[in-house]
Formats: C-alpha cells, structure tokens, sequence
C-alpha cells in the first residue's frame, strides 16, 4: 500500500469528495486557517462543475462543454493551496490510525489526516426494475462523464427520424431532459410513477409545466410506472405497470439520488448519532446554503 503523505509538520485536512461541498469546504478550511494542509480526493475526473447545467449541454443551449466548469483542478489547488487528486476514489476508514485508503490508476494508496470531512454527495437511484442495468442506451444524468456519453450516442443518432426517447421520473432533471431532447425533434415519452409532474409543487401548479411539454410535443404519462425492460427484435420496450409497451431507442433515469453513505457508514453508530445531533443543531444562516467549516464528519 503506497502512503501519499507529504508532511509538512502542519494539521492536515482531507475531504473525500469535490464539486460543491467539498470545494467549498476545502476553500472555507483556507480563509479559516492559512497553515493547515488540505487534500481533496474526488472520484471523478473534474473537481467543479455545474450541475445544473448538464441537461442543456444535452440539448446544445450551452454549446461550450466548458462552460459546465466552474474552476479546474489546476486553478483551484493554485488558488486555494489545495492538494488535489481526482479520480480517487476512498475505499476504507482506518479511524484507528486515522488514515484514508483509496485507489487512484488501479494503485491502492492511503493518506492521512487530522480532520476528515465527508461530501461524497450522492448516487443516482436505480430503481428495481428488471433489465434496468441491462440496456447500453439507458443512462442517468448526473455528471459530465454522463452527459459526455449521451451527446457522443445522440450524436451516431440524430440523422435518422423518428428516434424515441424515454424520460423516467418526472421531476427537474427528467423535465429539463424532456425539454432540450425536444429541440432535436425526437420523439420524446416521459413517464411518472405519481399523478402530478414535479410532486414537491401543488398539483395546480404542475399542471402549467404539463402542458406545455403536450404542446412541445412530449407524451406524458402520469399514474404509472415501469415494471420491466425488455429487447424485442433489437428493439427496446419500457412496459409499464398497466401493460403499455413504450419503444425507446434511448432512456434517460431521472428518478432521483440517495446520499453516498458508504464510508459513512464506517462510523459506529454512537459517532453517527453524535454528528446527526451536531446538524441537527448547527445555526443555519436562511440566506446561506454553502458548507459550513463545522458541518463536518471528523475524528
């Protein structure tokens, strides 16, 4: 196991995760304290991006892939004095000698710290439908390296006609992804388990958004969900709940995320309560929804 310790005789901070927690912790630890080392280890190959914009890159209304990034890894780790290393990914919790191992180019490697903060973010939701995992042309939207794959797939794709998209979930993201899929003239179903488009609104208030994607041309089915995914003949079918078979030459799943707790999951459960109650109490500013030093796991 190789150590990537560089001590320098200061307190180091390491934050398992970039992008807007973690970067923001990080550059908050650097206001704070201007002698304490700071390592961020992000899994993924980019350690700020707009999240938000990731569907209207899909759908060509941002044109410039760069313009997803807020800051790159070099700027940032200049800027910040931040010690970053991107596509590591933290795969155990030694709390005892206070050490994080992960694997970075198929190497295990291990650091250690002093303070560890967790924002590992989240995971996209799979939900238990057969054949879900199966398909190469169903895939989530959650990251650049997603909508990367969507655009190089759309892109073999778009000189034919009649292609058919397939939105499961019906809330921001599935809405946006219906929207910019429309500007490409492909037929585009989406598909919601609940009664309503965007459930956290009055179904009043949904009911707007509803119609203007019928008029867009969208096929909005509310009320039911998938119960399966099968491949007829080289063609992929949806089939829902109520026994209607949806044909997709592309699926986009857009039902949500869950918190990516697995290293969280390494605390006992007397930390874990401890640190909920912490949250649980912590003065929030109504104005301010960025990280705050103390909001943090640590040892």
């Amino acid at each position: 196991m190789e150590s990537t310790n560089n001590y320098s005789g200061n307190q180091r901070i390491v934050i398992i995760g970039g992008v807007a927690a973690g970067a923001s912790a990080a550059a908050k630890a650097r206001r704070m304290n201007e002698n304490v080392d700071i390592t961020i280890l992000e899994s993924g190959p980019y350690i700020s991006f707009a999240n938000c914009g990731l569907p209207y890159y899909v759908g060509g209304e941002i044109e410039e892939r760069d313009k997803l990034f807020v800051t790159t890894a070099e700027d940032f780790s200049r800027r910040y004095r931040v010690e970053i290393l991107t596509e590591a990914t933290a795969t155990e919790l030694d709390r005892q000698r206070q050490l994080v191992h992960y694997t970075k180019n198929g190497v295990g490697k291990t650091v250690q710290y002093d303070r560890l903060i967790l924002a590992t973010g989240t995971n996209s939701v799979y939900p238990n439908i057969p054949g879900l995992r199966d398909h190469q042309i169903i895939f989530t939207l959650r990251t650049v390296p997603d909508v990367d794959q969507i655009r190089s797939f759309l892109k073999t794709r778009l000189h034919r006609e009649g292609i058919k998209a397939l939105i499961i979930g019906g809330g921001y993201i599935g809405l946006e992804a219906a929207e910019q899929l429309l500007r490409f003239d492909i037929e585009v179903t989406l598909i919601e388990i609940a009664e309503q488009l965007m459930t956290p609104m009055d179904p009043e208030m949904s009911l707007p958004i509803e119609r203007v994607l019928r008029e867009s041309g969208a096929q909005i089915i509310l009320g039911d969900g998938l119960k399966e995914i099968i491949c007829k003949n080289g063609i992929s079918y949806g089939i829902t709940n109520s026994g209607d078979e949806l044909e997709f030459d592309i699926a986009l799943l857009c039902v949500g995320v869950r918190p990516a707790i697995e290293l969280a999951k390494q605390f006992s459960q007397k930390e874990r309560s401890a640190l909920a109650q912490h949250l649980r109490h912590f003065p929030r500013r109504s104005h301010d929804s960025s990280p705050t030093p103390d909001a943090k796991t640590s040892s």
